[in-house]
């Protein structure tokens, strides 16, 4: 494994926020920790001209080569429940997001995030 290729998983901020020529469908600010090839954050999401948003909610997931597959953990009432599915894939220095369970009104079904400065992302 290409040693450049993990570290874009370490200890990033990463957003979609800020793209004037995109068409996201929503605002996306993800910040990851990696021990090994387990990864886990926190995410930010608000749906573009809406109210509907995620605030500090927990991702976590398994980085295999240049892809992780993160699953969307919410807990309500002592209850863990899994409520989104994406994949993450390396594309040059940036993360591809794909939606692979979820409700598309909470989370985007793909979107490219780049690094986001450090006073930007996860708030």
């Amino acid at each position: 494994m290409d040693r450049s290729t993990g570290s874009l998983f370490r200890n990033f901020k990463w957003t979609n926020d800020g793209c004037i020529d995109c068409d996201d469908s929503h605002c996306v600010n993800l910040e990851l920790t990696a021990r090994k090839h387990n990864l886990d954050g926190i995410l930010n999401v608000q749906k573009n001209g809406s109210e509907t948003h995620w605030n500090n909610i927990s991702v976590s997931g398994k980085r295999k080569l240049t892809f992780a597959k993160m699953k969307v953990i919410h807990v309500r009432d002592g209850k863990v429940s899994t409520v989104g599915i994406f994949k993450l894939k390396l594309k040059g220095d940036n993360l591809q997001w794909y939606l692979i369970n979820g409700v598309a009104d909470f989370f985007p079904r793909n979107t490219i995030l780049w690094r986001a400065p450090d006073d930007t992302a996860a708030n």
